[in-house]
């Protein structure tokens, strides 16, 4: 039974549900190929390089041969699975999954290219070790277009549809997703800016990928989760300058979680009942906006962090900033204000201090190597300790925590505990100008360094 063909050169390529084509020999299986004199076999292994049907053949820009089907390890490549490319002389695997095997997960029943784009239809939900990849869509400037003339229904479970940009883009009304198909996930090139504009309403959770550029100017809103990353599948920068609203969700499910970013900032409001924004990486972060939330406004791991005079990063009824990440050559900095239910800032890493940060129990709270550098102009406070390295409920404290003050802090600073004989090397430097308008509470093995009167 013949499915496709396709011409290579002075060469046509014919493939299909066959076996030992033509009487040829034991490589004849699946796929042959016609010379204009000759049929001749496409080798591989001596059972044949394809061991199951082929649905789909291609003729690349680059003049290379591209077959999907049902096979596995295609001429004996354990990574050539359900697609394969042969040059004249080899097959060779396209893509893997980064574990051994093939980049897609079931059958490919369509290959096409747009200018070098490799486009691939089939039934796989897995797409290059990328589990959201169900379908891969094209923006065509107005709405979504799969290549599919047929019904498509994503079924059970979560599906995503993916679509990339290779150019600035601004989306401006609501892109509708097939028949059960939960997520959208945009993807700009390198280079490329995608603009959610007024109009634009994602369907549920919207994800972002790539490398490029998404920047938001309008009001994105839901239940719980608003915008997550394609973790794993490039490393894309945001800025918000628009509103995102988070209403509803539970403790540690934030409304805008990126696992993997290039760069982050906010330029408008984002808002949440219970968590707001968690960042994992190392590229900068930078809020001149407003962060809220009920639950924690902030939650970051990096060594570049900036809150600008502008940026309000606030807390209702918990921790305003949890920041961690190295301490060496740490890049935080606070100008703006920062306030928390309970704890404004929980420091793992260095904060430059030179805005306002409160607390309703803490105002800054130090974890093993937090540093607090209270500069001019800085201002720590809180009704219960304004400085605190102390964690647990048996008296412990943390260590190796630096404080230096060269601006005010108003309530105690406790960075021990006297009745113990835990040897913390916690440090307090009363720089010049600096004014502590409380207690200063040392341990074991605590340092304080000032300058003589």
């Amino acid at each position: 039974m013949l499915f496709r063909s396709a011409i290579a050169g002075s060469n046509i390529v014919v493939s299909g549900w066959f076996e030992n084509a033509l009487g040829l020999n034991t490589e004849a299986d699946f796929a042959v190929a016609f010379n204009g004199t000759t049929w001749y076999s496409l080798p591989g292994r001596s059972d044949g390089a394809l061991a199951s049907y082929v649905e789909a053949v291609a003729i690349g820009p680059n003049g290379k041969l591209y077959v999907g089907g049902n096979f596995m390890d295609a001429a004996g490549i354990p990574e050539a699975d359900h697609i394969i490319t042969w040059d004249g002389t080899a097959w060779a695997a396209v893509g893997s999954d980064g574990a051994g095997n093939g980049a897609i997960s079931d059958a490919v029943y369509a290959i096409a290219f747009m200018g070098t784009d490799l486009i691939v239809g089939g039934h796989f939900d897995f797409l290059g070790g990328v589990t959201g990849a169900d379908y891969v869509a094209r923006f065509d400037g107005t709405r979504l277009t799969y290549g599919i003339d047929g019904m498509i229904d994503g079924g059970a479970g979560t599906d995503t549809i993916r679509t990339a940009f290779a150019d600035d883009t601004t989306l401006a009304s609501a892109l509708a997703l097939p028949t059960d198909f939960e997520r959208l996930a945009l993807a700009p090139d390198f280079g490329a800016t995608v603009t959610l504009a007024n109009g634009f309403a994602a369907p549920g959770v919207l994800l972002v990928g790539g490398s490029g550029t998404l920047v938001n100017r309008t009001t994105l809103s839901g239940t719980g989760q608003i915008l997550l990353d394609e973790f794993g599948n490039g490393s894309p920068s945001f800025v918000n300058a628009g509103a995102i609203v988070s209403t509803g969700g539970s403790a540690g499910t934030f409304a805008v979680a990126l696992n993997s970013f290039n760069s982050f900032r906010n330029d408008g409001t984002i808002t949440a009942d219970v968590d707001a924004v968690s960042l994992f990486g190392y590229g900068p972060i930078v809020n001149a906006g407003t962060i809220s939330a009920g639950g924690v406004a902030l939650s970051a791991f990096s060594s570049d962090f900036s809150n600008l005079a502008s940026g309000l990063i606030r807390s209702s009824g918990d921790t305003a900033l949890l920041l961690s990440g190295s301490s060496f050559g740490a890049d935080a900095s606070n100008a703006g204000r920062i306030e928390g239910g309970t704890v404004g800032a929980e420091l793992g890493t260095t904060l430059v201090n030179t805005g306002t940060i409160t607390g309703g129990t803490a105002g800054v709270l130090l974890t093993g190597y937090g540093t607090l550098d209270n500069r001019a102009g800085g201002v720590v406070s809180s009704a219960g300790d304004a400085v605190s390295a102390a964690f647990g409920t048996f008296g412990l404290f943390s260590f190796n925590t630096t404080v230096a003050n060269a601006g005010t802090i108003t309530g105690d600073v406790v960075l021990g505990n006297v009745a113990r004989s835990d040897n913390n090397n916690n440090q307090f430097f009363a720089l010049p100008g600096g004014v502590l308008n409380g207690d200063l509470v040392l341990g074991n093995g605590d340092l304080l360094v000032t300058e003589l009167a």
